[in-house]
């Protein structure tokens, strides 16, 4: 993986903007959605299933394989803003003495 999904773990990104590119799997999956126009993950669950589909090189395996990229991407966020307790819940009682 590279720059974008790295930073993405990091925290310092959100998951829309990672690259396609950066999805580099044994099967090519970042270089065919490249080849087809796409450029990021945001841009790509903005669009609904019939568009991505009339776009060369990306089939039903493909579509899948990317929607289960963003479904993973988005629990992980939901989980990283759980484990992040805000500090404006609850502040320490200070008794007077």
């Amino acid at each position: 993986m590279a720059d974008t999904y790295r930073a993405w773990l990091r925290g310092a990104q959100t998951w829309q903007t990672i690259a396609v590119i950066d999805l580099r799997d044994t099967d090519g999956i970042g270089k065919r959605l490249q080849a087809a126009g796409l450029s990021t993950l945001g841009e790509i669950d903005k669009m609904e299933g019939p568009e991505l589909l009339a776009r060369d090189g990306v089939g039903i395996g493909v579509l899948r394989r990317v929607r289960r990229i963003i479904r993973d991407c988005k629990a992980a966020e939901r989980q990283r803003k759980h484990a992040a307790a805000p500090a404006r819940l609850r502040k320490l009682r200070t008794f007077p003495s």
